[in-house]
C-alpha cells in the first residue's frame, strides 16, 4: 500500500519552498495521485469507499486544491524533474505511464470507450469533481510531453551552425522553431482522439477563420443562405432597383463568378469591367466594389471582436466619458458610437441563461460537474485571495460596471470561467457571438447572437477586467509576456496594438499555441512589457481550468491594448521579428501610445523606413527585400487604420529620428513661459505638423488627434492651423482634435491656444479658411481628472 504518513504533519500552506525535493505540498500531491491509482476508484466498491475517506477526511478536500494550484505557480517549469524524481528516484510510481493505455489520459481528454470495457462504478458529483482533478493532474505531471505541450529544454537550444546555411537562403526561417515544430508534429499521434483538439469544438488558442481564398458567389453556405443571396440583401438594403439586382442575379450565374473573378473584373477601381458596362448602373457597381473589398479584407485579415457593453450606464453614451479615461488610451471603437456596442439581455437572470444553452450542454451537466467544481473552489485559498481592484485612475469606465472595489470572487463568476475554460463547444459558440461570421453580418446581427450569452459575457468581462491582473500588479510573473495564441490559417495582421475585445485565450507556451493552431496555422507572440500594454487585465486560468496543462491566461474587453511581438507561419517555420517589431513600434507612435520603454534600433528603424518607400512607390527596387506576407500585412494595417493619434511630447522625447524624420516636421519644444512669444505662427510655418507622407501612407484615416502638450501643461509643441489645412485638405480627414493642458493642474492657467485664439485677427482669418475648406473649427474646454482641464481645437467636416 501506499504511505500516507505525509499526511499526519500538520497542514501548512507554502507559499515558498526551497525545491521539489522538500516541497511538502507536492509530497502530499503526487502521494495521493498513486493512492488513487492504487484503489481503482472507478471499478472497485471498496476502493471506492476508501478514495472518498481519504478525500473528504484525510486530506480534506480543499487542501488537494491548494497544494495543486501550489505546485503549479512554483513548480510549474520543472515538471520533467517532478516526474524523474518521483519514477526514477523516490520510486513512489513503479513506472513511467504509457500514454497510448492511460485511463486518467483518456478521462482527462474525454476520449470514447470501448463499449465492452467493464462497468464503472458510479461516482457522487463531489467525488467525481475530484477523481476528475486527480486525471487531469495526471495528465498534467506525466504526459504533456508525450503529446507536444511541452518540448524538453534541450530541444529548444540555439542552432547549431549547419543550420546557418537555411538561415541564409530564407532570412526569415528559424530553425529552432522549425525543430519544435517537428517535434510537436512527430507527437501529435497521440492527440488525434482528443476531443480538446478538434478544430471543429474547440476554438481555444486557436481563432477559427475560414480560409478559402475564393468564395463562389453561389455557393451554399452552412446556414443553407446563399453568398448570393447575402449580397442581394446588402444591394437591397442599399437601395439599388429590384431590376438591377435582378439583372446582376443574371450575368453572375450565366457567367458562373466567383469572388475572384468578380475582384478581377473590377479590376480594384476601374469602371469598364463586363459587369459594369452590362449593368450600366453606377449605384450597384459602387455598393458591389464595397462588398468585394469588405469580403477580402475578412478573408484575409485577423479579427479581435467587439466590446460589447452591458451595463445600464453605457446604454445611450457616445463615447466613453474624457474625465474618466488616461488621455493616452482612447478608444474609438473601430468607429462606432458606444451605444451602438451596448447588448440588451435576453433572459432576466444568469440560470435562465444556462438553462437555454445549446446541446450537448444541458442542465444535468451543469448541476452534476459545473456548479459542484465552482462550490469546492469557492472554499480554496486561491479563490478566497482574489479580491476586485478598482483604480479610477486607470480603470476609467470599469467603475461604471457596479464592482466595489475589493470585493470577494462570487459563485457567477467562478462559474463564468469554468463554463470558458472546461467546456469546449459550449465556449466555442460563445466566442464566436462576438466576432463577425461573415462580411455581410450586420453590428445588430452579430449583437442578436450575443444576446443569448448576455449575463455569461457580463460577468466573464467583469472577472477578467476586474478581478484579473495587470502586468504591474503581478510583477510579470504569471501574467508577463511572451504570450502566444493560434491562427488556424495565414492572415493579414492590421493592428500591433491590438485590442483582444472580443475573450481570447493566450497561453505561456508556445508549444500550445502550435498544437492547437495545426500546420497550416500561425502563431502570434503578444507581450504586455511595455506601453499601455502593461495597464491591460487578463486571468490567469491556468489553475482553476480542467486543461491546466494549456497554461491559459485569458484577455477579455480590450479596454487597454497589447503588443504584437512577432509572428510565426508554420508551414514555412518563418519567424516575423524584427519587421514586426518595427510596425508595432510605429502602431504605437500613430496610436498615441508611449514610445520611451520601446527602443528600436536604427537596422529596424531602417527597415521600416524602406517598407514605408515601398509602400509609397518610391522604391521599388527594395520590394524584393521584404517577403510577401509582410507586405501583404502592412498593406492591410494601413488601409485600416481610420483613427490617428499623435502625441507630440512623446514622439520629441523618444521617438527615433528616422521614423519622425517620415511622420513629422521639425519639431520645437517650447517651455510654458514662452507660450505668448510662439503660440502663433506664421501661416506657412511647418514646424511641429505631420509630414504631407502621414496622409498617403494612411491614406484611409478620417480621424486625426494631436496631442501638443506635455501633461500638465509645463511643455508645448505649437503649429500653424492654416498650415494644418493644407495638410489634412483633399485627404479623407473629417475630424480633428487638436489638444492642449493647461498651464498646471488648477484649471485656470493658460495654454497655445487660448493665446491663438484670444489673437481676434488671427482667429478670424483662420475660422474663415476653413469655411472656405468646408470645414468647421471651434475651440472648447474639456473636464480631464480633478480639476485638470484641456483645450480642444476640434475640427469637423
Amino acid at each position: 500500500m501506499v504511505d500516507l504518513a505525509v499526511f499526519h504533519e500538520p497542514y501548512s500552506e507554502l507559499d515558498e519552498c526551497d525545491d521539489i525535493k522538500s516541497c511538502i505540498a507536492l509530497k502530499r500531491l503526487m502521494t495521493s495521485l498513486r493512492y488513487y491509482a492504487v484503489l481503482k476508484v472507478r471499478k472497485e466498491a471498496n476502493g471506492l469507499a476508501i478514495f472518498e475517506d481519504f478525500v473528504f477526511n484525510t486530506y480534506q478536500k480543499v487542501p488537494l486544491i491548494n497544494d495543486y494550484v501550489h505546485v503549479r505557480a512554483k513548480h510549474g517549469a520543472q515538471i520533467a524533474d517532478i516526474q524523474r524524481y518521483f519514477v526514477e528516484t523516490v520510486k513512489l510510481f513503479p513506472a513511467a505511464c504509457n500514454i497510448s493505455r492511460c485511463q486518467y489520459t483518456s478521462r482527462h481528454q474525454q476520449v470514447k470507450q470501448d463499449a465492452n470495457s467493464p462497468n464503472k462504478i458510479a461516482l457522487s458529483s463531489t467525488t467525481h469533481f475530484y477523481a476528475v482533478l486527480l486525471d487531469s493532474i495526471h495528465f498534467y505531471i506525466f504526459h504533456i510531453f508525450d503529446v507536444g505541450l511541452r518540448v524538453p529544454p534541450q530541444e529548444n537550444q540555439v542552432q547549431p551552425a549547419d543550420d546557418m546555411k537555411e538561415e541564409d537562403a530564407n532570412r526569415h526561417y528559424d530553425a529552432v522553431f522549425a525543430r519544435k515544430t517537428q517535434e510537436i508534429e512527430q507527437r501529435q499521434a497521440a492527440t488525434k482522439a482528443f476531443d480538446r483538439f478538434n478544430a471543429g469544438k474547440n476554438a481555444k488558442f486557436n481563432i477559427q477563420v475560414d480560409s478559402n481564398e475564393s468564395v463562389s458567389i453561389a455557393a451554399q453556405s452552412n446556414n443553407d443562405k446563399t453568398n448570393l443571396d447575402k449580397l442581394y440583401v446588402y444591394l437591397h438594403r442599399s437601395r439599388v432597383h429590384q431590376e438591377v439586382i435582378a439583372k446582376l442575379h443574371q450575368i453572375l450565374v450565366d457567367e458562373e463568378y466567383d469572388t475572384d473573378a468578380m475582384d478581377d473584373d473590377f479590376n480594384r477601381g476601374k469602371d469598364d469591367g463586363n459587369i459594369s458596362v452590362a449593368l450600366d448602373a453606377s449605384k450597384c457597381v459602387v455598393c458591389m466594389k464595397r462588398v468585394l473589398l469588405s469580403l477580402h479584407a475578412s478573408m484575409s485579415a485577423f479579427a479581435t471582436g467587439c466590446r460589447f457593453y452591458y451595463w445600464p450606464k453605457f446604454k445611450h453614451l457616445e463615447q466613453l466619458p474624457h474625465d474618466k479615461e488616461m488621455a493616452y488610451n482612447v478608444n474609438d471603437h473601430g468607429g462606432y458610437k458606444v451605444f451602438d456596442l451596448y447588448v440588451e439581455k435576453k433572459w432576466n437572470s444568469f440560470k435562465e441563461e444556462i438553462c437555454h444553452y445549446p446541446e450537448p450542454f444541458d442542465l444535468q451537466h451543469y448541476n452534476e460537474v459545473v456548479r459542484v467544481k465552482a462550490m469546492e473552489f469557492l472554499q480554496s485559498n486561491p479563490v478566497k485571495r482574489i479580491r476586485s481592484s478598482v483604480d479610477d485612475e486607470i480603470d476609467g469606465s470599469l467603475v461604471d460596471y457596479g464592482v466595489a472595489d475589493g470585493a470577494a470572487m462570487s459563485y457567477p463568476n467562478v462559474v463564468c470561467l469554468i463554463l470558458y475554460c472546461d467546456e469546449t463547444e459550449l465556449s466555442r459558440d460563445f466566442s464566436l457571438t462576438f466576432r463577425k461570421k461573415h462580411a455581410f453580418e450586420t453590428l445588430e446581427q452579430v449583437k442578436q447572437r450575443n444576446r443569448a450569452y448576455y449575463w455569461w459575457s457580463k460577468i466573464l468581462r467583469e472577472t477578467v477586467e476586474l478581478f484579473g491582473k495587470n502586468y504591474f500588479v503581478d510583477n510579470g510573473r504569471s501574467l508577463g509576456g511572451p504570450l502566444y495564441t493560434g491562427i488556424s490559417c495565414v492572415l493579414n495582421i492590421t493592428q500591433f496594438t491590438m485590442r483582444l475585445s472580443g475573450p481570447t485565450s493566450t497561453t505561456k507556451q508556445q508549444e500550445v499555441a502550435v498544437s492547437f493552431a495545426k500546420s497550416n496555422g500561425m502563431i502570434m507572440q503578444l507581450n504586455n512589457d511595455e506601453g499601455l500594454a502593461k495597464f491591460g487585465r487578463a486571468f490567469d486560468c491556468s489553475w482553476l481550468s480542467k486543461y491546466g496543462e494549456e497554461d491559459e491566461r485569458l484577455f477579455f474587453g480590450g479596454y487597454y491594448v497589447i503588443n504584437v511581438e512577432a509572428l510565426y507561419i508554420l508551414k514555412t517555420n518563418q519567424k516575423f521579428e524584427a519587421l514586426v517589431d518595427a510596425m508595432c513600434y510605429l502602431d504605437k507612435m500613430v496610436n498615441g501610445d508611449s514610445l520611451c520603454t520601446h527602443s528600436l534600433s536604427d537596422h529596424r528603424a531602417k527597415l521600416l523606413c524602406h517598407l514605408i518607400a515601398v509602400t509609397l512607390g518610391e522604391s521599388v527596387d527594395e520590394e524584393a527585400m521584404f517577403d510577401p506576407y509582410i507586405l501583404s500585412s502592412f498593406k492591410q494595417y494601413i488601409e485600416s487604420k481610420k483613427h490617428i493619434q499623435l502625441d507630440l511630447d512623446d514622439i520629441y522625447d523618444s521617438g527615433h529620428q528616422m521614423v519622425k524624420d517620415i511622420m513629422l516636421h521639425t519639431m520645437e519644444k517650447r517651455a510654458v513661459d514662452e507660450v505668448k512669444q510662439c503660440a502663433i505662427r506664421k501661416a506657412t510655418d511647418l514646424v511641429n505638423l505631420p509630414q504631407s507622407a502621414i496622409l498617403k501612407i494612411f491614406r484611409d484615416v478620417q480621424h486625426l488627434t494631436i496631442r501638443t502638450t506635455y501633461a500638465g501643461g509645463a511643455h508645448f509643441y505649437s503649429f500653424s492651423l492654416l498650415s494644418l489645412l493644407n495638410c489634412i485638405s483633399g485627404s479623407m480627414v473629417r475630424r480633428v482634435e487638436i489638444k492642449a493642458d493647461v498651464d498646471g493642474y488648477d484649471g485656470h492657467g493658460e495654454c497655445w491656444l487660448d493665446v491663438l485664439w484670444a489673437d481676434e485677427k488671427r482667429r478670424s482669418e483662420i475660422v474663415s479658411a476653413f469655411k472656405d475648406a468646408k470645414y468647421n473649427i471651434a475651440l472648447v474646454a474639456e473636464l480631464m481628472g480633478e480639476d485638470q482641464r484641456e483645450r480642444w481645437c476640434i475640427i469637423s467636416k
